[in-house]
């Protein structure tokens, strides 16, 4: 295998108050493993970023095994960073060891009910179908999950989560506590609101509204994939 940084967004320190923070979804494949660390282990004012990320990484690509605990106690021991050290060093491994399901593919997130849900959702998406290959449709699925998402967080109080869904085609949910359905009201060319549920229309293969057990409702829309490579298209 090899071993690399993750690109991620980028914020602020940890610890900032009333800080945002950008967040990054990203795949963790069968057999990996993530390692998170403090930059004590890395860097100081001797020794910079740049070198000490490319110790870490011939540290871990170096290890004898992927068993979390042996590959922390590898790179402690390796030269990885300033000798000898200046700042507290904590590191965390995780090994991904469990296969994936057969089937479509799934990802479900939930998101707190405020505004900064919407763009963290688009975020989220977007993030997956690029993981997922699906480039040709991330742009419409987040135009249709905005709209979608948005009138939930408007009209619903608490949490609400969404899921993706990849099989033949793909699906988006978005659930939500509140049993009222979506409102699609008529608009003509002067109207500035109530366009996102015909957007939906418009855009998707399908879409609609379930119940969920209990309380709350399921807002869903469909949109198809363009042809594989290789595969028919007439």
């Amino acid at each position: 295998g090899h071993a690399d940084r993750l690109h991620l967004r980028t914020g602020p320190p940890l610890g900032i108050p009333d800080a945002h923070y950008l967040d990054t979804t990203f795949l963790l494949p069968t057999g990996c493993t993530l390692v998170l660390y403090t930059d004590g282990l890395v860097e100081d004012r001797r020794y910079s970023l740049n070198r000490g990320l490319t110790d870490l990484c011939a540290a871990v690509h170096s290890a004898p095994t992927n068993d979390p605990q042996l590959l922390v106690e590898h790179v402690l021991s390796a030269d990885v960073g300033p000798q000898p050290r200046g700042d507290d060093v904590a590191i965390l491994a995780l090994t991904v060891d469990a296969e994936l399901p057969l089937g479509p593919r799934t990802a479900r997130r939930r998101f707190r009910g405020d505004a900064a849900s919407a763009p963290a959702a688009r975020r989220f998406t977007r993030d997956l179908l690029t993981a997922w290959n699906q480039d040709l449709v991330r742009e419409d699925a987040c135009l249709l999950l905005d709209e979608v998402i948005t009138n939930a967080l408007q009209h619903t109080v608490g949490d609400v989560s969404v899921r993706l869904v990849l099989g033949e085609r793909l699906r988006i949910e978005v659930d939500d506590s509140s049993n009222r359905h979506p409102d699609r009201r008529p608009v003509d060319g002067d109207s500035e609101m109530g366009r996102g549920l015909h957007i939906v229309e418009q855009l998707s293969r399908a879409w609609g509204v379930a119940p969920l057990p209990g309380t709350g409702k399921t807002v869903w829309f469909e949109l198809d994939l363009p042809p594989r490579p290789g595969r028919d298209t007439a």
